[in-house]
């Protein structure tokens, strides 16, 4: 529904424990949307949030286990959200449970009405006049994508209970796509693999990562 990051840091945490059933991801940086990230947003907001689990998609509430984590700038109420690394890390590991979770800045009024809410966007014309106005809004510059990076707080979990949890921090993330585009372009010029449907890091392992502009290493904690 929303920006998805998904570069690496799925196959770095599940090369720590193959036998992994369990995947929390969790983003802590600047949140400034696109226009087509908004517009994105606002047409699926209907469905709600959402998680993975036993491999199907299955779509929850606003508060749905919402938890305290600390990303690396100190400990943050967050809840879950519908973003794409709810696919791609899942094509990445086939690891069945996956959430993923930003710091929560709403509240409980907001986790109350969240049903309103979706019921509302349901109406056809509603959301076709949000998605307009959306589609206007300014999304971040390169002075502010410069500035805001993302921490990227991963939890990795098998069936015995053993839990891995790791860090890294990576720039802003329209300049992590742009950026993971254009190395993964340059890879396959000269590529003689197989053919197929592939996410980067299937390509190039999580080290693509590591090789961002700006990005720091993998830090398991």
């Amino acid at each position: 529904m929303m920006l998805s990051l998904p570069i690496a840091w799925p196959f770095f945490w599940h090369q720590q424990l193959p036998d992994a059933n369990e995947l929390v991801l969790g983003f802590d940086g600047d949140m400034a949307l696109s226009p087509g990230t908004s517009k994105t947003l606002w047409e699926n907001i209907h469905l709600g949030m959402a998680v993975r689990r036993k491999g199907e998609m299955k779509f929850v509430g606003r508060g749905f286990q919402m938890r305290t984590i600390d990303y690396g700038r100190g400990p943050k109420l967050s809840s879950v959200i519908p973003w794409g690394d709810l696919n791609t890390a899942y094509w990445q590991t086939n690891i069945p449970n996956i959430c993923v979770y930003i710091p929560f800045s709403g509240s409980k009024l907001e986790i109350l009405l969240f049903p309103l809410v979706k019921l509302v966007m349901s109406i056809p014309f509603v959301p076709k006049r949000i998605v307009a106005k959306a589609a206007k809004i300014q999304g971040p510059n390169a002075g502010k994508r410069a500035n805001k990076g993302v921490q990227v707080w991963c939890e990795i979990k098998n069936a015995s209970g053993k839990v891995v949890t790791a860090s890294i921090e990576v720039p802003n993330g329209y300049t992590v796509a742009m950026d993971g585009i254009i190395m993964t372009a340059d890879y396959l010029r000269d590529y003689q693999g197989k053919g197929g449907c592939f996410t980067p890091s299937q390509l190039m392992e999580h080290t693509l990562a590591e090789q961002l502009p700006g990005a720091a290493s993998f830090k398991v904690l």
